[in-house]
Parts: structure tokens; sequence; C-alpha cells
């Protein structure tokens, strides 16, 4: 018998590329620079230097705990005050990246930004331990099903001294993601870095922000007080210095510049007012969007929140406040108009909101959605208790990166960005304060850390 000759030389040794560096990783909590803060603290948690060590953001997360909740007001209950659908993260009005004195990520309306980001992004079935709904409500409206405790979050359990005030009985304990580059990139290179990381955490300065009395006549007064503890609970992968040296090489640019490209998301806020919601003719309302002018814009998503000032309601429940049936909806980014033609009913915003997220069209926001259920307005301070338990959430947006022929979103460094739409009274549900719209604009940009070891945002 005869064999055909290989046409691979004897000579030649396979060497398989490995899948994945030569290292290991282990576990470790970085704590607070204070054992516990109160209502309005900011929470500073330094993270050091590592040789050769890499920060996993897919596998860390913050261990914050809530006791000692004070709460005053009207028809305080032992299980009537509920936690905002959004858990733990309704905490948090601020969190920043620092290296050295340069903030390397700023997220400020965190609420406004995750609230976002979930509804849109996320169903019930990814509520798992440490994920984005971790300690969260479903999103949905009860006419589909949903439990009360869901739509309203989770119940705050008291010691009722009366009908005017209550005390926490025991501790809430999550575990909750913190979004942007802690969430959002693949990992960060602590040992490349030799200025003093910071994950700086402004907490809320009003518990009426995280709780919000359900009962029909319930509500909830003065800013209230609450103690939390946290840590940031970190998977660190430390890898041997050859493949240390062989991801500098792969990333290495000019002048050995280590530089990578992701994207970051800002917020901003304008106002939308109770005369212009309730305007009885139609009326066009235009809104400069403010904030950061970055050169590779990719989408904006917009949503509006009420104000909770009497303590009544889920602060974080969102709408978009366009006309229902004419909404008229368009961006003006300098002289160009998007999408060229108006947005004008419910399924064009969706569709335009699911683009945003990278969605097909039987997704998120389809099965979190009925048609009924897709309103533009929030329902007032008084209605009943089972209307507070279905509170709509719907959202506009826009992606840009569908205007670009390379996909490489817009540039709007030296523009003013418009956003116009058309509002008008909702006769069944009238607006009774004014509402805040949050813009959510995703952008590109570009990290770099030199050879000295600082880290530098460009976008």
């Amino acid at each position: 018998m005869s064999y055909s000759p290989s046409v691979v030389s004897d000579s030649y040794i396979f060497e398989p590329k490995p899948r994945a560096p030569d290292g290991y990783n282990y576990r470790t909590e970085f704590q607070t620079e204070a054992a516990n803060y109160q209502l309005g603290g900011i929470m500073r948690i330094p993270m050091n230097q590592i040789e050769r060590g890499f920060l996993n953001v897919e596998n860390s997360f913050l261990n914050l705990t809530i006791s000692d909740v004070a709460l005053t007001g009207t028809a305080v209950a032992f299980d009537g005050c509920k936690m905002s659908y959004i858990g733990g993260s309704a905490c948090l009005d601020q969190v920043n990246l620092i290296s050295g004195s340069a903030y390397v990520s700023q997220q400020t309306n965190y609420q406004s930004l995750f609230a976002l980001n979930y509804v849109n992004n996320t169903t019930i079935d990814n509520s798992l331990t440490n994920s984005i709904s971790n300690n969260s409500a479903k999103p949905i409206d009860g006419s589909n099903g949903g439990l009360y405790n869901w739509v309203c979050g989770q119940p705050l359990p008291l010691t009722v001294t009366g009908t005017t005030a209550g005390t926490q009985v025991g501790t809430i304990s999550m575990s909750i993601p913190l979004i942007g580059l802690l969430n959002g990139e693949k990992s960060i290179p602590l040992g490349m870095l030799t200025e003093e990381t910071v994950i700086e955490i402004y907490l809320t300065n009003d518990i009426k922000n995280i709780f919000f009395n359900a009962a029909a006549s319930g509500t909830l007064t003065g800013l209230g007080s609450a103690t939390f503890t946290a840590s940031f609970d970190a998977m660190i992968e430390v890898v041997s210095p050859n493949a240390f040296r062989e991801i500098k090489a792969a990333s290495a640019g000019h002048n050995n510049i280590v530089t990578w490209s992701s994207t970051q998301q800002r917020c901003s806020a304008n106002t939308i007012t109770k005369a212009e919601l309730n305007s009885t003719s139609l009326m066009e309302k235009s809104i400069l969007v403010t904030g950061v002018k970055p050169r590779k814009l990719l989408s904006m998503v917009c949503g509006c929140f009420r104000d909770n000032s009497e303590g009544n309601y889920d602060r974080w429940a969102m709408v978009q406040p366009w006309n229902d049936t004419n909404s008229g909806l368009q961006w003006s980014i300098g002289t160009r108009l998007f999408p060229p033609r108006r947005i004008e009913t419910k399924s064009q915003i969706m569709k335009n909101v699911l683009a945003c997220y990278n969605q097909e069209s039987y997704t998120t926001q389809n099965n979190l959605f009925g048609v009924s259920s897709y309103l533009n307005r929030i329902p007032s301070t008084t209605d009943a208790a089972s209307l507070k338990s279905t509170i709509v959430r719907s959202c506009f947006g826009l992606d840009l990166t569908s205007f670009d022929k390379e996909q490489d979103g817009v540039d709007v460094s030296d523009v003013n960005i418009l956003c116009s739409g058309n509002l008008k009274l909702n006769a069944d549900i009238t607006a009774d304060s004014n509402y805040q719209l949050v813009t959510v604009k995703r952008f590109g940009v570009l990290y770099s850390i030199s050879p000295e070891g600082s880290w530098v945002v460009s976008y």
C-alpha cells in the first residue's frame, strides 16, 4: 500500500495560538474611604495599581446596603412604601471614574441613564444575580399580567410608629452593576497605570428618589434619612510577563502609547413645562440639547421624568411626551434634519429606539410594552394606587449611524442640536407638573495610556 506524500514539511512544528493570555484571576473587594455614608454623601473607592493586572468589568459589581431608613409623610403603612423599579441604582446620582486628576468617565443623571438602558435593553429573563436587572422590578404595565411588586419595586419593611412616620426593619443588601466604563469595557488595565484610579459615587440627597408611597392617598415629606455602605467587588486578572508584553505590543501605537476605541454615554437635561404639556392646541416645542459635542455621535435616546416632590409614585417612571396622534418629531443638527422625514406615530418612535439599541423588531420593547400602554403622560399624584402600579415607561430616540455610509456617527463638535416635536393636552392624563427631558448621547471615544502610565480620553 502506498501513501500520498504530505504537503506539510516535516520540519514544520504546529504551535497553536492560546485562546487566552497565560495567567490567573482572583476576586477582591475595594473598600470605600469611609465606613458608611448618608444621603447626599460622596463615596470614593480607590483601586490600587496591580502589576500586570486587569480589572474584568464584566464580572465586577458594587455591593450596596441600605439601612436605618426613616420616612415621614401621610398614610405611611408597613408594606405600602416601595423601592423604585431600578433597584439600588436609584441611590446613585452620579458615577465617575477618575485616574490621577482627570475624569476618564463621568456619568451624571445616573438614575435616568440606567432607567433608559434598562427598559430598552433588558427583559425579566435576565434578572439574575448581579445582572443589570438584579433587585429591579419588571418595567411593564399591569394589563400585561405584571404583579404589583414587579412594577412598583421591592417593598420596604417598616416599623410603623404612626400613620405619619416609619423606620426600616433590617437591611436591604444588593449587588448592582456600575454602567459605563465600569461595565461596558472588556477590562481596565490597572497594571499599565501609575496614577491612582478612583471610583467616585454621588449618593442622592432625597429618599424620595429611592422609595415612594404607593398608597392612594399616601405621600412622603422631607428629604428623609438612610445609611449606606458599599464596596466594589472586583475580578482581577493577572497575566504572565510575556502575555503582558504581547498585550501592550498589540495595542501600542505611535510612541508606544497604548490606545483602544470604545463608546461612552453622557446625559443632559431640559425642562418641558406643565403649560406646554397641557396646551389645548397643537404646538411645536424645540429644545436645545446641551452637553458634550463629540466628533462621532452615534445615537440619542430621550425620556421624560416627572418631579416626585410628594413621594407618591416611582421617580424613575418615564414617558415620551409628544402628541400621540401626530408626534412631528425631528432633530436638527446644524443645518441638517434627522430623520429627513418626521417621526409621526408610536410605531415609528419604537422602531427608531430599537435601532439605537441594535435590537430586532421582536425584542424587549415589543415584549415589555403593549400598544395601549405606550402613552405620553404620567398619572397624577392624586390617582389611585392601582394606577401607580401601571405607570407606563416609554421613550424616543434616533440612531445616527444609519445616516453615515461608514456607520461612524455624525460630527457635532461645531454645531448645535435641536429636538423638536408636537405637544398637546392628553385628555385622559393631564400633566400636573413640569417634566424633565433627559437626553442620553452615545458617542465614540479613544482611550490612551502613555508609557508613563497616564490615562487620557478624547472624543
